[in-house]
């Protein structure tokens, strides 16, 4: 299984402008730098829970069907499925038919299985033989991002400017705080974990 992002989202999950109130910088000299780290905020942020915060769209490709017939989607909260490709044994391309499966885009991850009554079709074994494009994320806008995730970025963003260096040093007997304090607790109920959500 592989992942390829198709369509990057379209925006942020907050303006520089908004950023830099967080941080009480008035002056333009560092606008660059605090734009790339909410960039770099949403990608450790996404990583850190699995779950991608803005609409994208992303492929999933798949060398043969999974064994119990269930594709499961990671990236979520999945918004579509696009479309589902096969190469079929003479190795043409071919698109599925809405009707032939089902999605269930409210377990983590999603999931899509055959319909009922159906089966899915013979397909080539091959490297990435089958292709699954799906939309994900939260929406659109920034503001469609549940608020702790957005307190957390802040908090992030706050620490990656203040703190330039790879490494903190601290005093002797003070412990080394590599992460915002608070950041865990806000995001640790949109972590996905396989088919779970860790509460």
């Amino acid at each position: 299984m592989s992942l390829e992002l198709v369509t990057a989202p379209s925006v942020e999950i907050m303006t520089t402008a908004t950023a830099k109130a967080h941080l009480r910088v008035d002056s333009l000299d560092d606008d660059t730098l605090i734009t790339d780290l909410i960039v770099a905020a949403r990608l450790w942020i996404e990583s850190e829970l699995g779950r991608q915060l803005i609409t994208a769209s992303w492929r999933l490709y798949l060398d043969i069907w999974p064994e119990d017939g269930v594709i499961r989607l990671p990236k979520p909260p999945l918004q579509s499925v696009t479309s589902i490709s096969y190469l079929d044994a003479d190795g043409v391309e071919q698109v599925l038919s809405s009707s032939i499966y089902t999605v269930d885009k409210y377990s983590i991850p999603a999931r899509i299985q055959p319909a009922y009554g159906e089966d899915w079709p013979a397909a080539r074994e091959a490297v990435n033989s089958i292709k699954v494009l799906f939309s994900s994320g939260y929406g659109s806008t920034a503001a469609s991002v549940p608020m702790p995730i957005l307190k957390a970025a802040k908090l992030l963003i706050a620490h990656l400017y203040e703190h330039r260096e790879d490494v903190l040093v601290t005093p002797p007997g003070l412990e080394l705080s590599v992460l915002p304090d608070g950041m865990e607790m806000l995001l640790h109920r949109y972590v996905a974990i396989t088919d779970r959500v860790s509460i």
